[in-house]
């Protein structure tokens, strides 16, 4: 009886917001939070724990993490969240994007785009940015908005 040992590998299917992404080292840590603040989304630090983004100047503390312990896609206030601050997650990009360049988060809603999110620039009004470059680069390519896999490197 002959086996044969697998010699092509494909890219892992996409995963869901706030999900890890590989099996890469990551770097993560236990933290509350302050507000109602979605999974997968970009947040700062405040004295009483997370919270959403609030402008330009904000430290980015990390992504909100999905755990096997969480129910939907929120972590309401003052409840334990994982953050990620080292690693590969899943966003949501509100843009197309390419492999290996900077990634934004948003800081201010535009219409229906959420504060937390991911894109590919600063989306400048004309007058204000309303997003901020972060510590992390795209790690693949889309035509358009979705789901995409980031490295983040805080």
């Amino acid at each position: 009886m002959g086996a044969s040992i697998q010699n092509t590998y494909g890219k892992r299917p996409k995963g869901f917001l706030g999900g890890i992404a590989n099996s890469n080292p990551l770097t993560t840590k236990s933290v509350t939070t302050a507000e109602k603040i979605e999974v997968g989304k970009f947040c700062t630090f405040s004295a009483s724990g997370i919270i959403n983004l609030t402008g330009l100047t904000n430290t980015i503390a990390g992504v909100v993490c999905k755990s096997d312990a969480m129910d939907g896609a929120t972590v309401e206030a003052n409840e334990n969240a994982t953050l990620l601050e080292d690693g590969n997650v899943f966003v949501y990009c509100e843009t197309a994007c390419t492999e290996g360049a900077t990634v934004y988060a948003r800081v201010t809603v535009n219409g229906a785009l959420s504060v937390g999110n991911v894109r590919n620039d600063v989306d400048n009004d004309g007058t204000n940015d309303r997003a901020v470059a972060v510590k992390a680069t795209f790690e693949e390519t889309l035509s358009g908005a979705g789901i995409v896999q980031i490295k983040v490197n805080l």
